[in-house]
């Protein structure tokens, strides 16, 4: 008796799996193409990886399915013109492996000074007191206050036969094309959570030190102009937020953002790759423990919510 009422309650499941499955099917659209001229594209994005790391998958897995979401996002940028992109993870997999990111790519890395790092760990939320818990800080000069980002420029592609006659190269006739050949040089930075709190922390402490010698207020201003100068990390328009771990797609979860560096996105539009899939259950037999990267539908589906937003800047 106990075995027919399992296997009546593994057909009922099985049965459950197919309407959910169809139903997920039929109640959300196709993105449009990477091609469809949208209203409008993000100046700078923002791709946040991260993983729920499952014990059975190793660091190096998780850091080769990193790397191929930033390897498929670079080529899908250059195809929309999208000319910065800013890859975070919470646990610095592709901080500290910066050089493997950059082979990926084929471009020189600008490595942040390593004697410089802070090693001060921040909860990834507020306590109610951060200051009672935060350590000193030795004042250093501010040119050479590192910012634990790491820069790659990836150069334009070179032109084609048809673009070049005899070792000159010809203007381009609609500037359509013209702006597509100019969006072929992206600029990457790679941050982690030692990338956010701690920078801020230190930058203020240096600045609130530098300014107290010379009888000056500390502006908010100044501090911006060095969390978003050119060694720091500029506010992305827009963040595509996604976990590796098809356990993620299991059940609906709220919007983490895993210590993403704060500052910086106080006017960023958010896309939460958090779609409910019944292929993840494990007992329906087609999902697999290994991260998977971020595909093109996705990356697709968050440039038409951008194209759609509006922009109202607090007001």
């Amino acid at each position: 008796m106990l075995f027919l009422l399992r296997s009546l309650l593994h057909v009922l499941h099985f049965f459950y799996y197919l309407l959910t499955l169809i139903a997920s099917w039929k109640s959300r659209p196709q993105p449009h193409e990477l091609s469809y001229p949208r209203k409008q594209l993000p100046r700078h994005l923002a791709l946040l990886l991260a993983s729920d790391g499952d014990e059975s998958t190793s660091g190096d897995v998780t850091l080769e399915c990193f790397l191929e979401s930033i390897q498929r996002t670079v080529g899908w940028c250059r195809e929309v013109g999208i000319r910065k992109l800013t890859v975070y993870d919470r646990e610095g997999f592709l901080s500290t492996n910066i050089e493997q990111v950059s082979q990926r790519l084929s471009v020189p890395a600008q490595l942040p000074q390593e004697d410089e790092i802070s090693e001060i760990e921040y909860p990834l939320t507020p306590p109610p007191s951060d200051v009672s818990d935060s350590r000193p800080l030795s004042p250093v000069n501010l040119s050479s206050l590192d910012l634990d980002v790491s820069i790659l420029e990836i150069p334009a592609a070179p032109p084609s036969k048809q673009e070049s006659i005899g070792g000159v190269k010809h203007r381009r006739k609609t500037l359509l094309s013209s702006e597509k050949h100019n969006t072929d040089e992206i600029t990457i930075h790679v941050v982690s959570r030692s990338s956010g709190k701690p920078v801020v922390a230190r930058a203020a402490h240096v600045m609130a030190n530098d300014q107290k010698r010379q009888q000056r207020r500390v502006a908010i201003q100044d501090l911006n102009a060095i969390l978003e100068g050119d060694r720091g990390l500029p506010s992305p328009d827009f963040m595509i937020v996604y976990n590796t771990s098809p356990s993620s797609h299991r059940r609906k979860r709220p919007l983490e953002l895993y210590g993403f560096p704060p500052w910086q996105i106080t006017l960023t539009e958010f896309h939460y790759c958090n779609e409910y899939s019944p292929l993840s259950w494990p007992w329906a037999g087609l999902s697999s423990r290994k991260p998977e990267p971020l595909n093109e539908i996705n990356f697709r589906r968050g440039l038409d919510e951008f194209s759609e937003a509006q922009m109202r800047f607090g007001k």
